[in-house]
């Protein structure tokens, strides 16, 4: 679960700042393989520590091989103008009223941890537009609903590009970009969130997708860039 290793990297980095007033910005990553379950290392190096942000270097290797690499930038509040919100609001159906999908139908071990409330295309179903949307929460969640949590809530969901197959085929997160532009301070904590995607272009296997994502009362929580790629 790419979404677990991004999370991990964002959490530790901000901890290697050293500065609890600097909130988690923006990261960009790249997942170069598969971390199997197990042992890792985070190494970490500072680009720049400065007074009002700061900007980290976070490396993942298992058994001696580079998996994940990401940049993370921590940022504090600064001038509170000029404000401008230029994505629409998704329609949202409230998710009480939203059926959740059994564990066993969804196909990644890691999404069975997840509880997910579908009100878009169906993954494999051969639909005619490569989008996707609804809620998605965790089972067992912990208590921190930190930028890092929204990190690894971004990639909970199915790519959009599997709602045109029509039958299952292997994808992968190769390239990672998160925009952190709002935070859970204020949400029902046992309330999912809403994602919300759409395939860019698709062509030779590789398919930029661009992704949003918002809190139960409408507030957006972040925008996410990825690039997939379907392996075989």
């Amino acid at each position: 679960f790419g979404g677990l290793v991004l999370a991990s990297l964002a959490r530790a980095a901000h901890a290697f700042a050293g500065r609890p007033d600097l909130t988690l910005r923006t990261m960009t990553a790249e997942l170069c393989g598969p971390v199997m379950a197990g042992e890792v290392e985070i190494k970490l190096e500072a680009l720049r520590i400065g007074s009002g942000t700061s900007t980290v270097a976070a490396r993942l290797t298992q058994q001696g091989e580079v998996l994940t690499h990401a940049v993370i930038v921590l940022g504090k509040a600064r001038h509170p103008d000029p404000q401008y919100d230029g994505l629409p609001r998704p329609a949202m159906p409230a998710w009480r009223g939203v059926q959740a999908l059994p564990a066993n139908d969804m196909a990644a071990t890691f999404a069975r941890h997840f509880e997910y409330r579908n009100t878009g295309n169906i993954p494999f179903s051969g639909a005619s537009t490569p989008s996707s949307a609804g809620w998605v929460r965790p089972r067992e969640p912990g208590s921190a609903r930190d930028a890092a949590f929204i990190v690894g809530m971004a990639d909970a969901w199915w790519p959009a590009l599997l709602a045109v197959m029509s039958s299952p085929r292997p994808a992968a997160t190769i390239t990672f970009t998160i925009d952190v532009v709002g935070c859970c301070e204020g949400l029902d904590p046992d309330a999912p969130l809403y994602h919300d995607s759409h395939t860019l272009f698709a062509r030779d296997g590789w398919s930029p997708e661009m992704r949003t994502l918002w809190g139960e009362d409408g507030r957006l929580l972040a925008i996410n860039h990825q690039t997939f790629i379907v392996i075989k």
